[in-house]
């Protein structure tokens, strides 16, 4: 037995100024009589020493005594049974990323009703929501109902689990003897947390890169936990292009084509439809039209490589490439695409030098897109006036006297400058010359159609893949979905746009009056596992604390009831007695 007031004890002491009182006799008077007659019967009626009286007596201080005591005890607040712990702070961290959605997350919120329906009525439990931002769905509750109805609003989100920043609150939860469960997949929590995983579906695509060329497009993918007849489909525009065993890395090649919405998904379904698909975004290769600036009659090895490119020729002004040819160079290009087989463009920036005579190339570029599949080392300089290219210009073709080809970009303006004339060096007559010219279009075809990357990692910034035209001060970006447009700021030919709503979706950037399109997909590698012997924290089985139930009696009341019927008992004696116990 335990007390609840163990200071009120002190009652007891009362004891002993009853006992004193009722040892106390009144001191015997002497009163002078004319008879002892009538004393003499009085003296024979009183009680003797040793009598009822005496027994009487001292049966009334018993009772007052446990009266006493009952009183003391029963303001005590006498317990018995056993002491229920003190309260156990919970946390329960349940995953809500992409990883968690459809069946695996109902799987978790089954589980932390269990552990909820396992705790201690007392037990304060706070759940926490990790997703990439961890949120608080209820604090300190201990009524199990209202924690069950925050469950209720729990949903799983198009984002990775940021275990990290949930360490801290599970850090401080177990430093205050608390428990902490961590529920999902891969949780990478402080150890001496329980972690009850989630099992489900772990495969699908976990990777993936999509590299788009003038002619081809290249889709490389990885599986996870794929099964033995699973097979990736590629589809554009709703067609099938490509089918393939899905293998743990698949690289597919398919002709570029006209573009549209390219889909690779794995069949059969395995997982969640972000786990089974990519999407991406295939730019159609604009058909460039062309206009050719030239002095005398025309040239027929220009022609030939125009005709090879593919170009188209322009109507009246509207040109998206103008040709010089056999002319100066503009002091100034308006914005547009040009291509200058003039001498060095001095308006441009480029100052001329002396001279060269006959001398073969010296070096060629070979990271340029127009310098792609062009062997230079066939072509001898008969004689050229080489410059010296200014800064932010790339050099295509050198001498030893200095560069006769380059390629660069001047206020919105793109040009390729080729100083080598039909008449003074051997390049018409070779293969370099029309696939200079191919390639000259077909990168200025991918400045116009390839700004962004055809598909995008949620999560990332949407940039662009290629720098955008110099001036350009801003874009305007809109998505996924019909959200706001953005104004997005370009700095250095280049910006990072970050939508304002998490999902998948298609993103358009518009730059000057061009618009652009890309994919966002949500791929989570990192998430692909769910086996905890994998994570720093080890498996601990979670306390049952349903069966820490208290099981103490509060007896004060009986013991006041004993009291007062001790004192019922006392008055009944001292009536009989007739006289007050302490006379």
């Amino acid at each position: 037995m335990s007390f609840g007031r163990p200071d009120l004890l002190w009652l007891l002491a009362l004891a002993a100024p009853v006992l004193l009182l009722h040892m106390l006799r009144r001191k015997r008077q002497r009163i002078p009589i004319s008879s002892l007659v009538l004393w003499e019967r009085v003296v024979a009626a009183a009680p003797r020493r040793f009598g009822a009286g005496l027994l009487a007596s001292l049966l009334s201080l018993l009772l007052v005594l446990l009266a006493l005591t009952g009183g003391a005890l029963s303001a005590a607040d006498p317990i018995l049974g056993s002491e229920a712990p003190p309260p156990r702070p919970l946390l329960l961290a349940i995953a809500s990323s992409a990883r968690m959605r459809s069946e695996r997350f109902k799987r978790a919120l089954q589980l932390a009703r269990v552990e909820i329906a396992r705790k201690a009525p007392y037990d304060p439990v706070t759940v926490l929501l990790v997703s990439d931002r961890p949120r608080i769905l209820a604090a300190g509750q201990t009524d199990a109902a209202r924690l069950i109805e925050a469950l209720s609003r729990a949903k799983p989100e198009l984002v990775p689990a940021a275990w990290d920043l949930a360490g801290p609150a599970i850090a401080d939860v177990l430093g205050n003897s608390g428990r902490a469960v961590a529920i999902g997949v891969r949780p990478e929590v402080p150890s001496g947390t329980a972690i009850l995983p989630v099992g489900g579906e772990n495969s699908g695509i976990s990777d993936f890169a999509i590299a788009v060329t003038d002619e081809k497009v290249r889709v490389f993918l990885r599986f996870s936990g794929q099964g033995p007849d699973a097979e990736v489909v590629l589809t554009l525009d709703g067609a099938v292009v490509r089918r393939a065993r899905a293998r743990e890395e698949v690289l597919l090649t398919l002709p570029r084509a006209d573009g549209g919405l390219l889909r690779a998904e794995l069949a059969p379904a395995t997982g969640p439809i972000f786990d089974d698909a990519v999407e991406a975004v295939i730019p159609a290769p604009p058909a460039l039209t062309v206009g050719v600036s030239a002095t005398g009659v025309s040239d027929p090895f220009l022609k030939a490589a125009l005709q090879v490119s593919g170009a188209l020729a322009g109507d009246g002004e509207k040109f998206d490439v103008r040709v010089v040819a056999g002319q100066a160079a503009p002091d100034r290009l308006f914005p547009g695409d040009w291509i200058l087989l003039t001498k060095p463009p001095v308006g441009l920036g480029y100052r001329v030098l002396p001279p060269v005579p006959v001398s073969p190339i010296w070096s060629a570029s070979a990271s340029h897109p127009v310098m792609r599949g062009v062997d230079a080392a066939e072509v001898q300089v008969l004689g050229a006036t080489p410059a010296e290219i200014p800064e932010g210009a790339e050099a295509l073709l050198s001498v030893p006297g200095g560069v006769v080809a380059a390629a660069g970009e001047v206020e919105g303006a793109r040009y390729v400058w080729i100083g080598l004339e039909t008449g003074n060096s051997t390049l018409p007559v070779t293969g370099a010359f029309p696939l200079m010219i191919r390639n000259a279009i077909a990168w200025f075809a991918s400045l116009h159609s390839g700004v962004l990357p055809p598909a995008i990692r949620l999560g990332d910034p949407v940039s662009p893949a290629i720098p955008l035209p110099r001036g350009t001060a801003a874009v305007i970006a809109t998505g996924p979905g019909e959200g706001e447009r953005t104004v997005v700021p370009v700095i250095d030919g280049t910006f990072a746009y970050r939508p304002g709503e998490f999902r998948e979706g298609e993103v358009r950037v518009a730059v000057g009056q061009e618009k652009h399109r890309t994919r966002l997909n949500a791929i989570y590698p990192e998430e692909t596992e769910a086996d905890p012997v994998s994570t720093a924290a080890p498996l601990v089985h979670a306390e049952d604390r349903s069966k820490f139930r208290s099981t103490e009696q509060r007896i004060w009341p009986w013991f006041a009831l004993c009291a007062a019927m001790f004192l019922l008992v006392e008055w009944f004696v001292d009536r009989l007695r007739g006289t007050p116990f302490s006379r």
